[in-house]
């Protein structure tokens, strides 16, 4: 990890993450974004967290000052999955979804362990990890390993590649 990278976890994300965990102890907090996922961080960014809570937390959230954000449709996504809140420089991804949540992480660790800096191709590998890949394809941005494992998830399979990939990177806690 670059040391621009673990000044940004430790200054930025960090006590954010914490306040958003004693904001809501019921839920899991989990950073994400191109301020987590990209080395060196993007710092004109904004904040953003998936938050997975199986029970409602829309009033907690605006009584803290969110605000109910626009959906913004990148790729197949379905409104349905989740609600994105806004704070100043903070987004919130919330769903209630476990399905969503798990494919979510485990994307958003493949994303960062390859350092994916582009947010079109982090989008695409979302994507993937929830079992569709749009009909858009990314030569070039991927060996042939990487290729042939996203596209895998798009199978009947995927559900399952997806857990055994989380399982096997220790994301299952």
């Amino acid at each position: 990890m670059g040391i621009m990278r673990k000044l940004v976890w430790h200054l930025s994300i960090v006590p954010r993450m914490r306040r958003l965990k004693k904001l809501l102890p019921q839920a899991d907090v989990y950073p994400t974004g191109s301020r987590y996922i990209c080395d060196p961080p993007y710092l004109w960014t904004d904040v953003d967290f998936l938050i997975y809570s199986k029970t409602d937390i829309d009033s907690v959230l605006i009584k803290a000052g969110y605000e109910k954000s626009v959906f913004t449709n990148y790729g197949t996504l379905n409104a349905d999955d989740f609600d994105a809140w806004r704070k100043g420089k903070e987004n919130l991804i919330v769903t209630q979804k476990k399905e969503y949540a798990d494919s979510f992480v485990a994307a958003t660790y493949w994303c960062r362990e390859r350092n994916i800096l582009s947010k079109g191709i982090r989008v695409y590998v979302h994507e993937c990890f929830r079992g569709n890949n749009g009909g858009v394809d990314h030569p070039g941005c991927f060996s042939d390993v990487e290729a042939q494992f996203l596209n895998s998830l798009t199978t009947a399979y995927g559900r399952v590649l997806v857990q055994a990939y989380r399982a096997k990177h220790g994301l299952n806690q």
